[in-house]
Formats: C-alpha cells, sequence, structure tokens
C-alpha cells in the first residue's frame, strides 16, 4: 500500500517537473526519496504501532497528590518485546507534577502501579495493581489513589501454636506479588517470629527457606494488618 502511495507520488511530481531543468528535478527526487524512506521506516520505529499511558494522582478524598511519586509499568504478556522506552522493564519514571505519561509501549495490556516516600517510616502505594490497555497512536488514562501501604505479621509456630526460637537466624520469608515483579523479603528474628511493613496491597505468595514449596496465598490491605504463621520448620 505504501509503495503504491510512493509510486503515484512520484509520477504526479514528475509530470509537474519536466519543464524544470536536470538539476531541480534531481534535487527533488533526492527529496521525495528521503521522504519515502522514512515513511516506510517511521512504522518499524513504532511510530505509527506504539501508544502510551499517563495520569493523575490522587489522595483518598479526592484532592490531587503532590510528593514525588516513582511509576512502575511491566507487561500483562510475558512475551511482549519492548524495544523502546528507557529504562527498560519494568518501566519507571519519576514525575515532578501532578500528572505523569510512560510513552514508546507497544500495544497490549500492561500493569501499571506507583509508590511514594511520604515520610522517613511510610511508604504509600497505589491502591492495588491496576491494568491499562495500551492502543496504538492512543494515550490510556490510569489516574492512581494513593494509599497507605499494608502490614504482616506471623511466625513458625510448635503443634501448640507457640513460636519457635530455633526458626530464626539466617532463615528469610519472601513475598511474591501474583501479577508483577514486586518482592518483599526480611529475615525471621532470634524468637521465630516476623514481620514486614509499607507493602503494595494486592494478592501475595509467601514463602520460606524452612518450609519449603508450597507458595500458599496472602492478601495484604492498606492500612490494616495481615497475619500469617508458617505450621512449624522442615528443613527443604
Amino acid at each position: 500500500m505504501i509503495s503504491h502511495m510512493i509510486t503515484e507520488v512520484l509520477w504526479l511530481n514528475l509530470a509537474g517537473w519536466l519543464g524544470e531543468g536536470n538539476k531541480t528535478i534531481r534535487q527533488r527526487l533526492a527529496a521525495l526519496l528521503c521522504s519515502s524512506v522514512l515513511v516506510v521506516m517511521m512504522p518499524a520505529c513504532g511510530l505509527f504501532t506504539n501508544g502510551s499511558i499517563s495520569g493523575k494522582f490522587y489522595q483518598l478524598d479526592g484532592s490531587p497528590y503532590e510528593g514525588e511519586v516513582s511509576v512502575f509499568c511491566q507487561p500483562v504478556d510475558e512475551s511482549v518485546i519492548i524495544t523502546h522506552g528507557d529504562p527498560a522493564p519494568p518501566y519507571l519514571t519519576i514525575r515532578s507534577s501532578n500528572t505523569f505519561v510512560i510513552n514508546s509501549l507497544p500495544s497490549g495490556k500492561y500493569y501499571i502501579w506507583a509508590s511514594s516516600k511520604a515520610d522517613a517510616d511510610l511508604t504509600i502505594f497505589s491502591d492495588g495493581v491496576r491494568v491499562a490497555n495500551v492502543m496504538a497512536r492512543e494515550t490510556a488514562n490510569e489516574s492512581l489513589v494513593l494509599v497507605p501501604g499494608g502490614s504482616i505479621r506471623g511466625g513458625f509456630l510448635d503443634s501448640k501454636g507457640i513460636p519457635l526460637p530455633d526458626a530464626g537466624g539466617n532463615d528469610v520469608v519472601l513475598l511474591y506479588n501474583r501479577q508483577v515483579t514486586w518482592t518483599y523479603s526480611i529475615l525471621v528474628g532470634n524468637d521465630g517470629v516476623f514481620s514486614m511493613d509499607n507493602i503494595l496491597p494486592g494478592e501475595y505468595q509467601i514463602y520460606s527457606n524452612l518450609i519449603g514449596p508450597g507458595l500458599p496465598d496472602v492478601r495484604i490491605e492498606s492500612g490494616k494488618v495481615s497475619r500469617y504463621d508458617f505450621p512449624g520448620p522442615r528443613r527443604y
């Protein structure tokens, strides 16, 4: 289709240039050739096929959030190959006003979430992970509401429900977000208990090297404390 259009334009212009000198015709042909190459190459560069995501940040009461925010973006389909944008996925942009934009995204669905350091002890997040549908040459709007993170408490219990002191030391508890590449980890205390704060709300799998395979599910909610107790250590 593009090559046909270029041929038609070439012949139409040649018809109008017949009365001009050879030098002028050569100059015009060179300019037309350059333009044609650009037209052919633009889709390959993503200028015709890529889209973007933009939005604003709000607080729970609906007022604009004015702190510095980090926005993350990750393809839902792991087979999507990202060749545009900087840095590589998950995309990260630090915005300096109440808005953000992420450009040069191939068409498809993307997870999007955000975090902000409200103060030295509190990190706030978007209210879960959103899914944005990016279409060619269009901008998807995904405004985000920022809320306090959640927490989790737990331990390694014996048959009577008492924490096992020997479960601590160099052992680690991990939280894996079920949607995005977002992981939390913490060392288990010498008293056999653990705690994590400032967690992005959402569904997680929890794992410990003391227990081995299993990965049970836990839900982290904004401003709430979840609990998960492992049923005693079994070295894996």
